[in-house]
């Protein structure tokens, strides 16, 4: 993941954050503008559709 804390609404002073989701055998996915809450949501969304994809389907949403 990555957080480009030098934007003034996202970072450590703020409530908000800009990710980006990065692997190494998928492409980016940058995620909009979020609440830091909204953020944690949509990580945990993405990973457990990769662990479903990963092992056909066996992690429970």
């Amino acid at each position: 993941m990555a957080n480009d804390v030098s934007q003034p609404d996202s970072g450590f002073a703020a409530d908000t954050n800009e990710v980006t989701l990065v692997t190494a055998d998928s492409e980016p996915v940058a995620l909009p503008l979020l609440s830091k809450d909204e953020v944690a949501d949509r990580i945990l969304d993405w990973l457990v559709l990769r662990l479903k994809t990963e092992t056909g389907g066996a992690a429970d949403a």
